[in-house]
């Protein structure tokens, strides 16, 4: 990256940090005067990153929710084939999980 997209990206995501969504950035940029291509620039690799983080974010969620619905189903088929209560975690487990992994893929794909 050049030295000038590099100063203009981190201003972006200064101003990224501190709240303000991409679309305002970049005329708060473009007020202040920088030129046309470094902005572009330097908001592709800002969205880039945001993007970046939202993915790793995503994956993580879905890997909790699908670890508890494989949790959940296996602690189910013990506890049934050995006569105890295996409705909370059949149940329990099974919501959370799906609403987590949802929620993964919702992060992933937005």
């Amino acid at each position: 990256m050049e030295p000038q997209v590099k100063e203009c990206y981190n201003r972006a995501l200064n101003y990224y940090d501190q709240g303000y969504i991409t679309h305002e950035i970049y005329e708060m940029l473009k007020k202040e005067g920088v030129a046309e291509h470094l902005l572009t620039e330097a908001m592709c690799n800002l969205k880039l990153t945001i993007y970046k983080k939202r993915k790793s974010k995503g994956v993580a969620i879905g890997a909790i929710g699908g670890i508890m619905l494989l949790l959940g189903f296996v602690v189910s088929v013990l506890m049934f084939r050995s006569g105890y209560e295996y409705e909370v975690f059949m149940y329990g487990f099974t919501s959370v999980g799906t609403i987590l992994l949802c929620w993964g893929g919702y992060e992933v794909l937005h």
